[in-house]
Order: structure tokens, then sequence, then C-alpha cells
């Protein structure tokens, strides 16, 4: 898989105040399943947000492949992407660790 040197988000420089994400967070988890929250957060992709706190959206899903849907499109709106790649921990196997890997 290609590396890239410049993030293809280079217009994601600030991610928005955890304070303002705290308050996303709780309208995501009020949803009522997996597929509820994954097309909320679809949804909702204007802002920008760092790794921790895409992680913090991730753990909400259940489901391994809704973790991996998430932080796929997600990926553009990361404002640390050069961090990115710790949101391996987020997935159960070495199989979809691998995979995510080399989804960036």
């Amino acid at each position: 898989s290609e590396t890239y040197a410049v993030p293809p988000n280079t217009d994601c420089k600030n991610a928005i105040s955890n304070e303002e994400f705290g308050n996303y967070l709780i309208r995501i988890q009020d949803k009522a399943d997996d597929d509820a929250k994954l097309k909320y957060i679809q949804k909702q992709r204007k802002s920008c947000y760092t790794t921790a706190q895409i992680e913090q959206m991730a753990l909400t899903i259940k489901s391994q492949s809704g973790r991996m849907q998430l932080t796929k499109y997600m990926y553009a709106q990361v404002a640390d992407p050069q961090e990115y790649k710790t949101l391996e921990r987020i997935f159960t196997t070495d199989f979809l660790k691998k995979k995510f890997i080399e989804s960036l």
C-alpha cells in the first residue's frame, strides 16, 4: 500500500473542542443500534476530529465491521492523521488490525 506524504485531508487543521465533542458523543450513544449510529455520524461529517475523538466514536459501535467502516470514512476528517494508525487497537483480531492498517 502506498504511503501519502501529505494527508488526504489537508483542510482539517483543528478538531472540534472536547466540550463540543462530548455533546456529540452523547447524541451518538443515544442512537438505538450500530446502523443508526453510523448513519448519524455520516450525516455529521462537517467537523474535524482528533484520532482520540474518532476512537471514542468507534468504541460506541459494537460490531467490528461497523468500526472498520467508521474508521475508513472518518480518515478524511482527522486533524492528526499521523496518529491514525493507533486506532488499530480498537479491533479485536490481527486480521482486522492488518486490514485497517492496509486501508490507510
